[in-house]
């Protein structure tokens, strides 16, 4: 159930939210700004870890499995 239509209260306290949230956008642009760029670093870099530490994760499965199927072992689950 969305609690927006369950209680005034939600509905009161979301609009509170968006008011605050743009008028601080509004107000601190510049500093906004500076935030935005920072932020688009760093999700950049832990993006970057993540890709790196999946391609390392897959491709030592994907070996492991290869060179475990040459030395006779069924990966079958009957």
């Amino acid at each position: 159930m969305i609690y927006i239509y369950k209680s005034p209260f939600f509905r009161e306290l979301l609009i509170v939210f968006f008011f605050c949230s743009s008028t601080a956008d509004c107000c601190c642009y510049g500093l906004s700004n500076f935030c935005h760029v920072l932020m688009k670093i760093i999700v950049g870099k832990i993006v970057l870890k993540a890709l790196i530490l999946t391609s390392i994760v897959v491709f030592s499965l994907t070996g492991y499995t290869f060179w475990d199927f040459k030395k006779g072992k069924d990966f079958s689950l009957a």
